[in-house]
Order: structure tokens, then sequence, then C-alpha cells
């Protein structure tokens, strides 16, 4: 009889999205529930099978009315687990496996301890096999990581661990605390307003320098942003694609709930403003403590954000209808109910900054430059000023000249500065 397996090992019911990325980390309790020690595995052959000479097995008594059977009780060797199978050797050697944190349909996430200097890593296990180094060097992944690093909040990937002869490849990263969805998850009360306010303002950051480098992430969602106190980091660049790389893209990326409306309506003509819908989507459920828009399908999803946002002008839509053959385009108008009555309890500026990443024409969707400068953050951009006139007193003078060219919105900077980015995109992502 085969000996029966436990659950998947997921600390949530999966939320009803297009693919389930790597989410958050398995309960430890549920892990000491369902481990079974080696000595208690134990395994009986059929009763109508002679088994004999087995110097490994135990003899027991034969079975009480069939004196010519005989059935031996014997302990297996464990099983290695699906996990450790996905390891390549030198983390096994390198590395104490201590427990795993999630896992997504093309990779599951480790947690374990260097074994030299006792630090704890996120160890992400890639579920495919890569024939060479150069196939793991093309990764989107690590081509994006390497070219973003070093940033405040950006994950930092310490190394690359490739086995050839097996085909193995893992990513060890620095680990963090928890993401975005474990923090507001089985919350009562709401996470305080400055708190949110620190980690939009680096979320937001950590596009803005996205961008600025030639990449959009493609699947921001609460579970892909990490914490650790007050720091915000982004993660998951499986998805990433170089800004000026060509259109059409898939169809079906991101995660259906924090999808934005181009993505939806046209057959993959999408762009790094994607981001900052979901961005928008993400600072909504941090106030609020639920998604603004659960659709259960494609189609659900448009009424979800019609429901809120509204039916868009007949010439937006007729500009996507061009570039999409899977979408029946007629809406009904609708006023939508307005972000402000969901989060009544937020402040003006919040509001205002939501509804402006939420803009369903991606060209009136604020930039993460743009959000960067939004009054929301002024505090916050107030005190980063005095804490660099306090380390740099004599740039301190350049730096507020430089913002004030950036706060002046000059085209021709910003047309040279798209040029140096297009340059960056040589690197196929």
């Amino acid at each position: 009889m085969a000996r029966r397996r436990g659950p998947s090992g997921h600390s949530r019911a999966p939320r009803d999205r297009e693919r389930d990325c790597v989410g958050p980390a398995a309960s430890p309790t549920w892990a000491r529930r369902h481990e079974r020690p080696v000595a208690c595995l134990t395994r009986r052959p059929p009763l109508n099978c002679l088994v004999r000479n087995s110097g490994d097995l135990k003899r027991d008594a034969p079975v009480r009315g069939r004196s010519s059977h005989v059935f031996f009780r014997f302990r297996t060797r464990p099983t290695p687990r699906r996990a450790d199978r996905r390891v390549p050797p030198r983390a096994a050697t390198e590395y104490r496996l201590v427990a795993k944190k999630g896992e997504g349909t093309f990779s599951e996430v480790l947690k374990a301890q260097c074994i030299k200097n006792g630090k704890y890593v996120a160890i992400k296990c890639m579920k495919n096999h890569f024939d060479s180094l150069d196939q793991v060097n093309n990764l989107r992944e690590i081509q994006a990581l390497r070219r973003l690093s070093p940033h405040g909040n950006i994950i930092k990937l310490l190394e690359v661990l490739y086995d050839q002869p097996t085909g193995r490849l893992a990513l060890v990263f620095e680990l963090m605390d928890m993401n975005i969805y474990e923090l507001i998850r089985g919350r009562r009360h709401y996470v305080a307003e400055d708190r949110i306010k620190t980690y939009v303002y680096q979320l937001v950051k950590s596009m803005d320098h996205m961008h600025r480098n030639g990449i959009f992430h493609r699947d921001i969602k609460p579970e892909n942003i990490l914490i650790m106190d007050d720091c915000l980091k982004l993660a998951d660049f499986g998805s990433c694609r170089g800004i000026y790389s060509k259109q059409p893209y898939t169809e079906y990326i991101s995660t259906r709930w924090y999808r934005a409306p181009e993505c939806l309506l046209t057959d993959g003509y999408y762009n790094y403003k994607m981001d900052m819908w979901g961005v928008g989507c993400v600072f909504f459920e941090m106030v609020s403590l639920f998604p603004l828009f659960p659709g259960t399908n494609e189609l659900d999803q448009i009424q979800k954000i019609h429901n809120v946002i509204g039916t868009p002008r007949p010439e937006l839509l007729a500009k996507m209808k061009q570039r999409s053959q899977h979408m029946d385009f007629n809406f009904v108008q609708k006023t939508g109910s307005g972000i402000e009555k969901l989060i009544p309890h937020c402040a003006p500026e919040c509001v205002d900054l939501i509804t402006k990443l939420l803009a369903y024409d991606p060209d009136d969707r604020l930039s993460a430059r743009q959000a960067l400068r939004h009054p929301y953050f002024r505090e916050i951009r107030e005190a980063e000023k005095r804490r660099h006139a306090l380390l740099h007193p004599k740039n301190a003078l350049a730096g507020a000249d430089a913002e004030a060219n950036a706060a002046r919105g000059d085209a021709k900077h910003a047309e040279r500065e798209g040029r140096e980015n297009k340059d960056l995109s040589l690197i196929h992502i």
C-alpha cells in the first residue's frame, strides 16, 4: 500500500487567480504535525505474497489462520522530500534547510541557514531543469536582478547555485520577515498610516528605479512585496520584460486581481504603466484590508473595475478595440461608485494618489517619478532632504537644484533619459 502523503503545504486556501505564484510561508505547526519520523514508517506486503531471505527485514509472527503466509515488519529509508530533490548538491552542503516558505508554478522557496556564518537566507529552487550555464545566464530574473542591484528596495540576489550534471538551479536571496499579504491577512485593525506611507513610498521608489533601467515587473501583488521592520523590497522578477522590447506581450500575465485594463482588453498591447496599476491595487488593499477588484474571471474583473471606476470614454474603448480580438466591448455605461466611498477613513491626499494610480487610460496614469512627487509623500521627501543635508552638506545645494530641474519636467531631459535607458535594454529581457 502506497504511503499516504499530507496536503500540499500551502498556508492559505488558494485565492481565485489566474496562476499561483510563490505565496506566504507554510505553517511550522502543520510541518510538526505531519512530520513522520523514520522509525514510525512501517509497511506490510500483501498477505498473499510470500517474502523470504531478506536480511534487512525483521520477521514477525505468522498471520493467524494463514500459517503458510508470512509478513515482515521493516523500516523504510526516508524518501527525499520534493524540495530536497530540487536543491542543487552545493546548496545541500553549504546550507542547512530549515523550512519551506512557499511554492509557485515554476519554483519553490525554502528557508535555509548558511553553515559558514549562520545567517538565514531564502533559496528559490527552480522546478525546471537547465542544460547549460548560458541558459541560466539568459534567465530574465537573473539578468534583471543583476542590472537593478544594488538598490535598497530591490531584493538582493546573494548567489546563483547551478549544478550542470543534474540541471538543478537555485537562487539564494536575503531573507525578509514577511510579505504584504501576510501583513494584512486576518487583521482586525487598520495598519498605521505612517507605516503604510513609508511602505508605499519605498514601493514606488523601486518602481522608479526599475522603470528608469528599462525593466517592468508585470506581476505586482502583495505576495511579491517583502518587508522587514520598516524596510520594503520588491521580489520575484520571473515575469519581467524590457520596456523597449517589441509588442505584443503575453496576454495572461500578472495576477488577475491586479491586472490593468489594457492587459485585460487588448491582445498583449500594454507597457510599464501596468505596474503602476498594480501599485494602486496593493496600496488600496493595505489601507482597506480587502482586495479592490477580486474578479473570478476576465469579464467579471472588467465589471468590477467598471463598478468602482466607471466605464471609460468611448474613444478609449475604440482605441483598445483595435488591438483586441477576444473581448466584447459592448459594456453598459456606468458612473462608478468611486474609491473614496470604499475607504472613508483615509486622508484626501491618500485617496487622490490611489485614484491617479488607477486611471483607466495608461496615458493618464501616474508614472513612478510623478507619484514620488505627489503631496501624499511630502513629509517623507522633506525628511530625506534633511537627512541628506546632514550626511552630505557640500552636495545639499546641488541636490536641491537637481530636484528643482526634475520638478519642472523638462521634456528634452526626459527624452534623453529614455534614449539612455533604451541602450540599457540591449540585454534580452
